[in-house]
């Protein structure tokens, strides 16, 4: 149930031992196993969110080492610290010393994947990456750049924190921002990482705000494309199909969307199962077999927007990927109304639309629908203190 991940990939969102539902499952059932419930305080679970951004930095891709640790290493009580992985990291929490990722003798970059008791010898030439470490005299602010993530790991490891909302976050570095532009001697170089790391926040991702209003603009899409339909064929009851759409889709669902993340405090859609390479792939796989499923079946059709069949099934298959690879529960309701909209749309594509008793019949649904799903975040949020429907995997009968 905990196995590790290939050699040199990532086994959850990203680099660190921590976000991801792959690590909240290994914590959680090596926690069941062996008894112990202060597991995850080995780990980064609690920066969850803000891991996610990349927004406080990644794991180092090489292997680090402190050659003081190493001399004084004990084969029975010793361990790597997950701290070493950590990239702002520069010197050795405990000696003081810098962290090193070369031989000495023959200056080869050491394997993160090396089995544990070979690490503390080159994989080149066998020599002991032991030895006296070498200290620098780093500027001021890079020691207290140091002493801040030390503190901050001694935060992750102490039980019964409270994971960081990235909400928090965003104003901590919002009011640092303002204080670099006011500070005259504040360092050069810790003014351009206070603006790397503010523009990684708030724009590396996309917002749910964005995300509702491209759902918004969708149904508008709708109605102009139910409107050009109406008027080219003279089908009336889509006039009153267009006027339902764009009072249900473009305005009425949007404004309830927008009132429930400001309700319970969202604002980023952060964390995706898979990598959004990965995502752009799928979905442009998705779209070519879209439009090769259409093909045969829009020949059956006499609408003259026939040909926008294939548009529509692309529409319903991308929100269903949408769906299932979101981890939060508010963009997958946003996911479930992109695809009623291709469904409808594929409706009109090929039949002019459905009986307006029918039509009236889905709208009230898919209204009755967003309003129960807005009651169950709600109860999400209340009783796990957190949007991830991953938390609803340990529903259990009594």
């Amino acid at each position: 149930p905990f196995d590790e991940p290939a050699p040199g990939k990532p086994g959850g969102t990203n680099r660190f031992c921590g976000p991801g539902k792959t690590y909240h499952r290994r914590i959680e059932n090596l926690e069941a196993l062996t008894g112990v419930e202060t597991i995850r305080c080995g780990s980064f679970l609690v920066l969850e969110e803000l891991l996610a951004t990349g927004a406080i930095g990644r794991s180092s891709r090489r292997h680090r080492w402190c050659p003081e640790c190493y001399l004084a290493w004990d084969e029975a009580a010793s361990w790597e610290p997950l701290i070493w992985k950590v990239d702002l990291l520069t010197t050795c929490p405990i000696h003081g010393c810098n962290l090193e990722f070369r031989c000495r003798q023959c200056h080869a970059t050491q394997s993160s994947t090396a089995k544990y008791e070979r690490r503390r010898r080159c994989r080149d030439c066998g020599t002991s990456l032991a030895g006296r470490g070498e200290v620098i005299d780093w500027p001021k602010h890079y020691g207290w750049a140091q002493r801040q993530l030390y503190e901050l790991v001694r935060f992750c490891a102490t039980p019964g924190q409270v994971p960081i909302r990235l909400s928090a976050y965003e104003v901590f570095v919002e009011g640092v921002a303002r204080l670099s532009l006011d500070a005259v001697s504040m360092p050069t170089p810790v003014k351009a990482a206070v603006a790397h790391v503010r523009s990684k926040v708030t724009s590396s991702r996309v917002t749910l705000r964005t995300l509702i209003n491209l759902c918004a603009l969708q149904g508008l899409a709708l109605v102009g494309s139910t409107l050009t339909v109406a008027f080219a064929t003279g089908q009336k009851h889509l006039y009153f199909s267009a006027a339902i759409t764009l009072l249900l889709k473009v305005f009425v669902l949007p404004y309830i969307l927008h009132r429930l993340i400001r309700r319970l405090n969202v604002k980023w859609d952060i964390e995706t199962l898979i990598n959004i390479p990965t995502t752009m792939l799928v979905g442009i796989l998705l779209v070519i077999f879209a439009f090769n499923l259409a093909l045969p079946i829009s020949q059956f059709s006499s609408s003259i927007a026939r040909g926008t069949l294939g548009i529509a099934l692309a529409c319903v298959l991308l929100a269903f990927l949408m769906m299932i690879t979101r981890s939060k529960a508010v963009p997958q309701v946003i996911g479930f109304l992109a695809m009623e909209n291709g469904l409808f749309f594929a409706a009109t594509s090929a039949t002019y639309g459905m009986p307006m008793v029918v039509e009236l019949g889905i709208a009230l649904d898919v209204l009755v629908g967003a309003v129960i799903l807005g009651v169950f975040l709600f109860q999400i949020r209340e009783q796990f203190d957190s949007l991830d429907i991953y938390h609803l995997e340990k529903l259990r009968d009594e």
